[in-house]
């Protein structure tokens, strides 16, 4: 009896293309810079110094401080996860990418993802407890990091390929120097 391959299910290939998204990207030090510092730290920038704050200054009987800092938090949240929408939606095939598959399942995804920090981070304007509200902050602060580095997982703009070894920058170093003997007597 012959040994047919199962075709892999939709669910499979999905969890594939997840499994390739979270791990791809941290090949590219592109990728893994413009996530650290212009994702987290600048675009942070809202969050951190209320953080400083509290840090610095303590917090205060009414826990003012911490409140203000857990609302910066869930606004990060909720731009960092729309925008990171966005972009999946209008972001452009690239022709270097040979998968794409599944672009409108993780829009919906992605748009799931987006009302749940949503759902989550808008609880930290409203009176509740400072515990509850710097945990669904926090949560929902991870869940859109999460979805902006799946969302541009394949983002082509942040994922600078290394040079290649005979291109004019670079050069194969396991070649070693050209002779200099040959170099004599210039372009002639």
């Amino acid at each position: 009896m012959m040994n047919i391959p199962e075709e892999p299910t939709e669910f499979g290939l999905f969890k594939e293309e997840l499994y390739r998204r979270f791990t791809e990207p941290k090949k590219y030090i592109t990728f893994v810079f413009y996530f650290a510092f212009v994702i987290f730290l600048l675009a942070g920038i809202g969050w951190i110094i209320p953080l400083v704050m509290v840090w610095y200054y303590g917090v205060g009987h009414d826990y003012k401080e911490l409140s203000i800092f857990s609302q910066s938090l869930s606004t990060y949240a909720i731009a960092l996860a729309a925008t990171s929408f966005v972009d999946l939606v209008i972001s452009k095939d690239d022709p270097k990418i040979s998968r794409r598959p599944f672009k409108n399942l993780f829009s919906m995804a992605v748009m799931f993802s987006f009302i749940i920090v949503v759902a989550l981070t808008l609880w930290t304007f409203s009176a509740m407890s400072i515990g509850w509200s710097l945990f669904l902050a926090i949560l929902g602060t991870i869940l859109s990091l999460i979805i902006w580095w799946v969302a541009n997982g394949d983002n082509a703009q942040y994922m600078e390929e290394p040079p290649s070894p005979s291109a004019a920058t670079g050069g194969d170093p396991s070649k070693g120097a050209p002779d200099p003997k040959a170099l004599e007597g210039g372009l002639n």
